[in-house]
């Protein structure tokens, strides 16, 4: 499944991102971002887990279940990351009950960024939302997704999501 992240806000610091999400015994996501990446901060201070991640550059994956609930993770380039389950719309925020990304990878080349994750399934059907937070060097959030509300980013938002379904998902990869 290929997608493309768009910015909220117009911007001509980075192209559309471009996203593909395939299945081996994981979810596979991965970003390609390409553009200016030398006006953004990319933070290198390597911890475990954080929060509020979302206040620089990010990189995030929603996992919505058919019961309402989701789960919210953040990775940071720092290697720092955190995990959330919500009982539904921002609402029961907890520590997230399943593992973060078994992989996190992370290449640069040039002007392009790549990024990999390798997540735990934790349905056979579920929503899943991508998300990319870029922070410019003059403190200005960018914020991508494959689709935006009129208001403001809400990445939260399941009508943003892509329904998937692991079978079909696996005969696309095949």
């Amino acid at each position: 499944m290929h997608l493309t992240l768009t910015p909220f806000a117009p911007t001509d610091l980075v192209d559309p991102i471009q996203a593909t999400v395939s299945l081996s015994d994981t979810l596979h996501i991965d970003f390609r971002i390409t553009g200016k990446l030398d006006q953004f901060v990319w933070p290198d201070e390597a911890e475990t887990e954080a929060d509020e991640l979302w206040h620089s550059t990010c990189f995030e994956y929603f996992i919505g279940l058919e019961d309402g609930s989701y789960y919210e993770f953040n990775q940071s380039t720092s290697g720092k990351f955190a995990g959330y389950r919500f009982d539904s719309y921002r609402q029961g925020r907890k520590p997230s009950d399943t593992g973060t990304a078994n992989g996190f990878f992370l290449t640069w080349l040039q002007d392009q960024c790549h990024v990999e994750f390798e997540v735990p399934l934790v349905s056979q059907h579920f929503y899943l939302g991508l998300s990319i937070i870029l922070e410019d060097a003059r403190g200005n959030l960018h914020y991508f997704s494959t689709s935006h509300g009129e208001d403001r980013p809400d990445f939260h938002d399941r009508s943003h999501h892509h329904p998937i379904d692991v079978e079909i998902l696996t005969e696309e990869t095949a």
